[in-house]
């Protein structure tokens, strides 16, 4: 039976075992909600230790072309941004003078060893008059001392003819590597100078190329001690996140570090098959220094932030949340390696943290479609 008292212009309900009121009572039955919540396992497994920086690529080879010899262009044989190979014919200048040149050293040579030819025989001739003592030694002497002088003179005439003759090579400019041509800057027809300070042309080699950049001087002896394992690997990201990651290698680490920054430079070559590298380029390198074998690893996003530090929710059995600290060492992509207390197969909420606090209950869903999860905590 239920006892009614009036007391002010209340009135109360009483439960008639434990004298409580009733609304109290009813407060009591019904349970918290429960929570949407998406999870993830923290998990034991390998994972690289790695560097981050800015780097900028570039040209393994890189030549501005100029013409060696004065002349007129008579043959361009590339055009703006052409890829070309090794030996590919860029120009050709006049070649009238430079070969009339060359056959006037020829004819030189020619003339010199006909004279050549007919001192030898003076020379023959007279030595045989001197061991029958018709002709004075003097005039032997005089005689070879000529052959002397037109065998140099046809030396001198041979090399005036292998100076032609590489005058006349300067003409045609070819391409001394593969790579890819930038803007050309005569047209046929045009007179140039030898060595102008506008070159002709630029090619850049673009395959393979490097990416440079620096690491803080505190990671020089990992760095040395990684290397001495073997190859260490870089990966150079283009802005925008469209195309992969390009994978390369470190090909150089430089023999001092730079006083002004106190970073190290560094070098690391890139095979570039699909051009996606280009010359002056900036992109994100990670270097991969090692491989830490049993990190302990969650999810990126179930890494929360306060004003005391790192922390992640943990499900119990119960269904309730636990507040664990834990130190963020680092990530890698979507992942967070961290320490603290958390236990391998422990399920940390990824999704739905906004409305979580110690002790709260909650209700682990599939996806966040499905779940109606808010993201993480502020």
């Amino acid at each position: 039976m239920l006892l009614l008292a009036a007391a002010g212009g209340a009135l109360y309900a009483f439960s008639p075992l434990e004298g409580e009121p009733a609304s109290r009572q009813l407060a009591a039955d019904v349970a918290p909600p429960r929570l949407p919540v998406l999870v993830a396992e923290a998990a034991i497994k390998p994972m690289p230790v790695t560097l981050s920086t800015i780097g900028r690529v570039q040209t393994v080879k890189s030549v501005a072309i100029r013409s060696r010899i004065s002349g007129v262009i008579a043959t361009v044989s590339v055009g703006d941004g052409a890829d070309v190979k090794a030996g590919d014919p860029l120009f050709r200048l006049d070649e009238r003078e430079a070969k009339a040149q060359l056959r006037q050293a020829e004819a030189a040579l020619a003339r010199s060893q006909v004279e050549l030819d007919e001192a030898r025989r003076d020379l023959k001739r007279i030595s045989s008059l001197v061991e029958k003592n018709v002709s004075a030694r003097q005039q032997l002497d005089s005689q070879q001392a000529m052959v002397d002088a037109f065998k140099a003179q046809v030396r001198e005439n041979d090399a005036a003819i292998e100076r032609a003759r590489i005058q006349l090579s300067y003409a045609l400019i070819d391409a001394p590597f593969d790579g890819r041509v930038g803007t050309v800057n005569v047209t046929r027809g045009a007179s140039i100078d030898a060595n102008a300070a506008v070159p002709l042309l630029t090619i850049n080699q673009l395959r393979p190329v490097y990416v440079a950049f620096s690491v803080p001087q505190r990671y020089l002896t990992q760095l040395h001690d990684a290397l001495a394992a073997g190859p260490l690997m870089v990966t150079a990201a283009i802005p925008g996140g469209e195309i992969a990651p390009q994978q390369g290698s470190v090909a150089f680490v430089e023999n001092a570090i730079d006083a002004a920054t106190n970073m190290l430079p560094v070098r690391a070559v890139f095979e570039n098959a699909e051009t996606r590298l280009w010359p002056a380029q900036f992109v994100t390198v990670t270097l991969t220094l090692r491989t830490e074998p049993d990190a302990l690893v969650v999810p990126t996003e179930a890494v929360q932030t306060d004003q005391v530090g790192s922390f992640v929710f943990v499900v119990m059995a119960d269904s309730t949340v636990e507040t664990r600290r834990v130190t963020l060492k680092r990530t890698v992509g979507d992942e967070a390696v961290i320490e603290g207390a958390v236990r391998p197969g422990e399920r940390v909420v990824t999704r739905g943290q906004l409305r979580l606090d110690a002790g709260s209950v909650v209700e682990i869903k599939e996806k966040a479609e499905d779940s109606g999860a808010t993201g993480g905590a502020s």
